[in-house]
């Protein structure tokens, strides 16, 4: 036992400590939703897809708005008052977006490693319809990059 000075007399050596740990920390629904934005993002990314971050950062934001309003206005939230819902494939769903421009960037790293070959990447922005100016990158990969390269060396050789 912690802050006894004296030696501990029969009476106390009924006592003992228990250790119960830390306590389980749980996630606020504000972090659950960056734990989750940030999953699907990663799988936007693997699939080769934009994901509009921003605009599912802004929708929440407009729903937390709405709570505000409703809890200042009436006091408390009304049982049909709907939940936050949110649908991730709307925002890296390619109907949703509009390609801005495509463009061809070199990829030293990629030549280094193979010689002989100038290896460039094929890059593509997106922007989200229906919202302001931020664009989505969208890169491809370095095997596709790769093989893209191939093929144009293999075609200039002939």
């Amino acid at each position: 036992m912690e802050g006894i000075i004296r030696k501990a007399t029969e009476r106390d050596n009924d006592y003992f400590d228990i250790d119960l740990g830390q306590p389980r920390q749980k996630h606020t629904a504000g972090e659950k939703f960056t734990i989750e934005l940030h999953k699907q993002e990663q799988i936007a990314t693997k699939k080769g897809l934009p994901f509009a971050r921003h605009v599912a950062v802004a929708d929440r934001e407009d729903y937390q708005r709405k709570v505000e309003q409703t809890l200042k206005r009436e006091g408390m939230l009304p049982d049909n008052f709907p939940r936050f819902e949110v649908d991730w494939t709307k925002y890296s769903d390619l109907k949703n977006f509009e390609l801005a421009e495509t463009t061809q960037r070199a990829d030293p790293d990629l030549s280094k490693h193979n010689p002989g070959m100038h290896v460039m990447s094929e890059v593509k922005n997106y922007k989200f319809k229906g919202y302001g100016a931020n664009t989505y990158k969208v890169m491809d990969d370095g095997p596709t990059s790769i093989r893209k390269a191939a093929e144009k060396r293999k075609a200039d050789l002939k």
